[in-house]
């Protein structure tokens, strides 16, 4: 499944009218996904006695009623804090004076898990992004893929995404092998350079150009070669008419 580069979270996270407060919940929903992971029924069931500010900790309700906490990050913590208090406001527009859930509908009521699938679905054809679907899975994949890449070990992962065991949890990491050779390619030493052959001295500033031609090989060259590539052996001595041998001063041998 692919995940979202930094230009597509970029260009996603800038379709919601912050002004609104609908347009600042989608905004803090999606980055709550980002931040920690969790799943959407997780973050929609999430309420306001789940946030610990001072530990910067949520508590989580995950598959099979499984409670556990998730660490979220201090810039996070800052951007719900802003969202908390526009919620206060709009609650009180529409005559609550509290609502436990901490992400709410036009009515101070819980909002559904398919209006913000929509939701952002919608910001994603706004943003673009037709190469990748904009889903509350994918930014629970690109949390996770991001995790390992930079380092995160694989059993906090399996512990922070609520994984039963490192079945699942493996295949962030595989993807995030394969995200490292593109990365890898992608902040080389030698790309970042940005060599230019045009800026290198020409052949021809050494003496050499392309129409020059290449030297002649010597018409003897590849006999020499060949002769000086057999093994070399003394010469036979002679023979004489009965079959003794005989040196070079003619005289034979005992």
């Amino acid at each position: 499944m692919p995940t979202f580069s930094e230009a597509d979270l970029r260009a996603l996270l800038a379709q919601p009218d912050a002004r609104t407060f609908t347009g600042l919940r989608d905004l803090t929903f999606m980055l709550l996904l980002l931040d920690t992971g969790i799943r959407l029924s997780e973050a929609t069931g999430l309420q306001l006695d789940d946030v610990d500010f001072t530990g910067l900790t949520l508590k989580v309700m995950g598959k099979g009623s499984k409670e556990r906490l998730v660490g979220f990050s201090s810039a996070f913590a800052a951007r719900l804090q802003t969202y908390l208090a526009r919620r206060s406001s709009a609650l009180r527009s529409v005559g609550l004076a509290a609502c436990p859930w901490l992400f709410v509908n036009y009515y101070g009521g819980k909002v559904g898990s398919r209006v913000l699938q929509e939701r952002l679905r919608l910001y994603g054809e706004r943003a673009g992004l037709a190469h990748v679907r904009v889903s509350p899975h994918v930014f629970r994949y690109t949390h996770a893929v991001h995790f390992v890449r930079h380092g995160g070990s694989p059993f906090h992962l399996q512990k922070a995404l609520g994984h039963s065991d490192l079945s699942m949890t493996r295949r962030y990491c595989e993807l995030a092998d394969t995200d490292f050779l593109s990365a890898q390619r992608e902040l080389s030493p030698v790309a970042m350079l940005n060599l230019d052959p045009r800026r290198h001295p020409r052949l021809r500033e050494c003496g050499v150009t392309s129409a020059d031609p290449a030297p002649a090989e010597p018409p003897t060259s590849r006999a020499a070669r060949r002769a000086a590539s057999r093994p070399s052996h003394p010469a036979a001595p002679a023979r004489s008419s009965d079959g003794s041998s005989r040196g070079r001063s003619g005289r034979g041998r005992a």
